[in-house]
């Protein structure tokens, strides 16, 4: 998973890099943190999303 999140990340950079007209490391950084954002947000384990929605449903009941 990590390698595909790699490869992902760096061919996204270099083609945002490429039509956006910036230089690729920053992009690749950029792509890379927008990963990690995602996780952290929509994570089955530690999701801050998932956690927010179980204990709403807790609360109800």
């Amino acid at each position: 998973l990590a390698v595909l999140t790699a490869l992902v990340c760096g061919f996204g950079g270099l083609l945002f890099s490429y039509y956006i007209e910036i230089p690729s490391g920053p992009a690749i950084i950029l792509w890379c943190g927008a990963f990690y954002l995602v996780s952290v947000l929509f994570g089955l384990e530690g999701g801050i999303i998932p956690k927010w929605l179980r204990h709403k449903k807790h609360r109800r009941a």
